[in-house]
């Protein structure tokens, strides 16, 4: 009964709060509005809701909700704080987030009516502006109502313009290339499979607007016995903002296709750009050898021995086996 009873009060609470339309009577009224501004002790009247700044300077906002609105009813005794996502361009956009002081008993607003929070503007955030996406009301833990199908209820809804502290105008910079594998290794053979396994470091900066995560690729050619077979792009993982990225390449085939030859893989190309959209991509040789000690990024994998099966008994233990086989296990001019 006790789960009954809190269940149903959750339900009251959150879904059926915002799914209701408005009264008729109210419909001419705003749910509330939203102001930004830099100066938290100047007179709100003098607030200009909207603010253009840079990434240093600290930002605070005001929500103010329209307390005779019914879908508030259940709502303020349960509020512990208000949190906002600001969305800017981009694809996908870049997100900034703003809360106010989260308490553990309910909260009211000022005399001006405000729940007053501030903005986090992160280092290296794109310049552009950033408008409102989602205003949420938290109450209890883990406990939240979302307002995003009501923004557009809210008037003045403020926006935020940031300025790059710098003007970019350049790309990216690679630095260098650190390598965690061998350049030679022996191929590694497992079941039916053989495969070879590649880490290494690209180390890389963009102080200004910093590096857009999703843009940075890496590719490698691949030579079986001196023949391209293949172009793969190994999975790099971005660190420390972007400071870095940390890839693997594994690659694998039936063990028929690599028991008697030898793989290369070849360093092809590198790209990536800052979060205005400046691209820089490396393919000339001489460039990419410039990345890593005046070397173009090569790595070498031999047949290795093949792992032999106890109840199958070879010829001659010290040779690696050859493939394809020749004849049948019972034929006097069979090979392995």
């Amino acid at each position: 009964m006790k789960q009954v009873i809190i269940s149903l009060f959750l339900i009251l609470v959150t879904a059926p709060l915002f799914a209701q339309s408005l009264p008729a009577e109210t419909s001419t009224q705003k749910l509330g509005k939203v102001l930004f501004f830099l100066d938290p002790e100047a007179p709100f009247n003098q607030q200009p809701g909207s603010v253009h700044v840079s990434e240093v300077d600290p930002i605070f906002f005001c929500v103010q909700l329209n307390e005779q609105d019914p879908r508030f009813a259940h709502v303020f005794n349960a509020l512990r704080g208000l949190e906002i996502t600001l969305e800017g361009e981009g694809d996908p956009p870049q997100k900034l987030t703003g809360h106010t002081r989260l308490r553990n008993q309910g909260v009211r607003p000022n005399a001006q009516g405000c729940y007053i929070g501030q903005v986090k503007v992160p280092f290296g955030v794109p310049p552009g502006k950033y408008k409102i996406s989602e205003i949420d009301l938290l109450l209890a833990p883990r406990q939240s109502v979302s307002l995003r199908e009501e923004l557009s209820e809210f008037a003045p809804l403020g926006e935020i313009e940031i300025d790059s502290p710098q003007h970019d105008l350049d790309p990216p910079i690679l630095e260098k290339i650190i390598t965690y594998t061998p350049s030679e290794a022996l191929m590694h053979y497992g079941g039916n499979v053989a495969s070879a396994k590649v880490r290494f470091r690209v180390v890389t900066s963009d102080s200004i607007s910093g590096i857009q995560p999703d843009s940075f690729h890496v590719f490698f050619k691949v030579f079986l016995n001196g023949v391209l077979i293949d172009i793969v792009e190994p999975l790099c993982t971005p660190k420390l903002s972007n400071l870095y990225y940390n890839c693997r390449l594994y690659f694998s085939r039936a063990i028929p296709d690599l028991k008697a030859v030898t793989v290369k893989f070849v360093l092809d190309s590198i790209s990536l750009s800052d979060r205005l959209g400046h691209a820089l991509e490396i393919n000339e040789i001489k460039r990419l050898k410039a990345l890593f000690e005046g070397n173009l990024l090569t790595y070498t994998f031999r047949p290795g021995k093949i792992k032999k099966k106890t109840y199958m008994q070879l010829p001659n233990e010290k040779e690696d086996v050859k493939w394809p086989p020749v004849g049948s296990p019972h034929d006097e001019k069979y090979e392995y």
